[in-house]
């Protein structure tokens, strides 16, 4: 595009030629150049003489130019015309058909000439949608969405082959990469089957429901689960348990996510397991054949194993007959014990534990029942707790393979 000319600072200015001017020539001497800004420009020389007289148009010249220096206009060629002038003629500075064509040449560029309105295939406005190729921005400030091919999905979030796209928090939960606070929306609808499981249907999504999966959801409130097996006919049935904190209502679960996260925003770090169902055979409440009071029982999930902590109450807890054992039921609110990941028929030490009063350290035994936990002396057959001891406090830890 042809550099634009400008206008003088003031109307109606003119000048005279300070010495002659041949056809041609580059630099143009004047009287002076006050008022005239130093940017290109146009003039006229011989349109009128010094007394205002038009001349003939055959004497006039039209000029270029594209600064000034001291009183001189610099970087002329001629327009039009092209005479010799000689010292002393008027030099105007006007508005030519060159001038007004760049302008409207300039304008081109931005506007539909004959209406003046915008043309957005030219260039950006604050309104309307379009679409920019091979741009620039520069800390550009993005205050709503966007849209369009440039929002990573699938591979392009979870393999990271694209430097083109951009990553968006929902691209990442659609993609099942973990998300900042640890959980992953699922898109799929849960449905209520039972207290203690869900169901996703017509569809196998038994290797996303693993054990020991993490599960947040809305049912009236926020409750919290882990997933304690998973299995597919026409529908994935997922089975879960919150302990005796959390179970599942007959209504619509919304806002469902789940996470393999170690420690997920907000989830539980243990989750009370309900009543304790001690031997009363082998303990009890000191009345005879009755439960101990005050009993706390917590466990937690890390990944394919279950830990289990247990403690009785301070008062009330008796042994019942002379032996080295107390056992109680593993709670039903507890996954239960995989059997082909250890051998149960060997008593197998699952952890450890401490007979309160009586100040015995013992050890637990997985019975191989696979559902039944014994709190036993360490030296067992040669250590006996006697009939009506008082074995308050007792407390223990074991974990065992889900």
């Amino acid at each position: 595009m042809s550099q634009l000319l400008y206008p003088p600072s003031v109307n109606n200015l003119s000048k005279q030629l300070n010495s002659a001017y041949t056809n041609g020539d580059a630099v143009i001497t004047l009287t002076n150049t006050t008022s005239v800004q130093n940017k290109p420009g146009v003039i006229i020389i011989n349109r009128v003489d010094i007394n205002g007289v038009r001349q003939a148009v055959a004497g006039w010249t039209y000029i270029e130019y594209t600064a000034t220096s001291g009183a001189t206009l610099t970087g002329c060629s001629v327009i039009s015309g092209g005479q010799n002038q000689a010292l002393g003629k008027v030099v105007e500075f006007v508005s030519d058909v060159t001038q007004q064509q760049r302008i409207l040449d300039a304008l081109a560029n931005m506007v539909v000439i004959g209406t003046g309105v915008v043309d957005t295939t030219k260039i950006v406005d604050v309104s309307s949608s379009q679409t920019l190729t091979t741009k620039t921005l520069t800390s550009p400030v993005i205050n709503t969405g966007f849209s369009g091919t440039a929002k990573a999905a699938g591979s392009d979030v979870t393999t990271g082959t694209s430097d083109t796209t951009i990553v968006t928090p929902k691209a990442l939960k659609d993609s099942g990469v973990t998300a900042l606070d640890g959980w992953l929306s699922d898109t799929a609808t849960w449905t209520y089957v039972s207290a203690s499981s869900f169901k996703i249907s017509g569809t196998n999504v038994t290797t996303k429901f693993t054990k020991g999966t993490k599960i947040k959801l809305t049912d009236s409130t926020v409750k919290y689960f882990y997933v304690l097996s998973s299995a597919f006919s026409t529908d994935t049935t997922v089975t879960i348990s919150g302990g005796s904190d959390y179970t599942l209502s007959d209504g619509a679960l919304s806002l469902t996510y789940f996470s393999y996260a170690d420690n997920p925003q907000g989830f539980p770090q243990v989750f009370n397991t309900g009543t304790i169902t001690w031997d009363t055979s082998k303990i009890d409440n000191g009345t005879g054949g009755q439960q101990p009071t005050g009993s706390k029982s917590y466990f937690t999930i890390h990944g394919n194993v279950c830990e289990h902590w247990i403690t009785l109450g301070s008062t009330n807890v008796v042994k019942n007959g002379t032996g080295p054992t107390i056992g109680f039921t593993i709670p039903a609110t507890m996954p239960a014990v995989n059997t082909t990941a250890i051998d149960t028929a060997q008593l197998p030490i699952v952890g450890s534990c401490w007979f309160g009063s009586i100040n015995y350290c013992g050890m637990v035994l997985l019975i191989n029942s696979s559902s039944y936990i014994y709190f036993a002396t360490y030296a067992y057959a040669n250590t006996n707790i006697t009939d009506n001891a008082t074995i308050a406090a007792t407390t223990g830890c074991y974990s065992y393979p889900i």
